[in-house]
């Protein structure tokens, strides 16, 4: 299982910082404890669709030493194309890509379907999307059925009622999506609290984890989440 410390941007800082801190100093420093890939967020481009820091995250793929996904409020060819120019491990489609399918089919024709992931965020298991005033008809399990049936086959699946709530992981979810799309990766995020979340995600089947608000609020090392072990090992 992957774990992916969380660079959150906004206006050009790390968002939601005891302190100003800059995300080329945090991703160092999550890199520097062992982590191998990273989940970089723009917050301006997702939230307001305004790519101010694209600079930024530019710099960090080529700078620093992880594997790095982009989450940038990609919802549109001409975002996909500036980022995918970045060169970055993964390309995160933007959870508002479920109300245009066609979006992704053009998606995975400009791209390997392995380079793309879905943020799949998810209300009382129904498909959302943040920033949308819209309501999905569709469960989160048909979005994934309809999405793998595109070609994309990897989903950040987040309960929403507990994204940075630190109130622990929807693990039960996780098992759902793994049933609904045998063979899918799915990457648990939203609610991480303590390393007894990731080892449920680990018993789950997810194939990664994303670390947000735990690791800046000092509530999980990262060296010792990045040490737990695999399962059977």
């Amino acid at each position: 299982m992957i774990l992916l410390p969380a660079v959150d941007i906004a206006a050009g800082t790390v968002a939601r910082a005891q302190k100003p801190t800059s995300p080329e100093t945090l991703a160092r420093s999550f890199v520097e404890a062992g982590a191998t890939h990273l989940h970089v967020v723009d917050l301006d481009a997702a939230l307001r669709g305004e790519h101010a820091n694209t600079t930024i995250i530019a710099e960090l793929v080529r700078s620093i030493p992880a594997k790095i996904e982009i989450s940038a409020g990609i919802r549109d060819l001409d975002t996909l194309h500036r980022y995918a120019a970045l060169k970055p491990w993964q390309l995160i489609l933007a959870s508002a890509t479920i109300f245009d399918p066609g979006f992704a089919q053009a998606s995975v024709r400009e791209l390997p379907p392995e380079q793309l992931t879905l943020a799949l965020d998810v209300n009382a298991g129904m498909a959302a999307a943040r920033g949308v005033t819209e309501t999905s008809k569709l469960s989160a399990l048909e979005v994934a059925r309809e999405f793998a049936h595109f070609g994309i086959r990897r989903f950040i699946v987040t309960d929403i009622s507990r994204d940075g709530t630190l109130v622990g992981l929807n693990t039960q979810l996780v098992r759902e999506i793994r049933t609904a799309v045998p063979g899918c990766s799915v990457v648990a995020s939203g609610g991480v609290r303590s390393l007894a979340d990731l080892i449920a995600a680990r018993d789950a089947g997810a194939s990664g984890v994303v670390l947000g608000r735990a690791l800046l609020d000092g509530l999980i090392s990262l060296r010792d989440a990045l040490a737990l072990p695999e399962p059977g090992s």
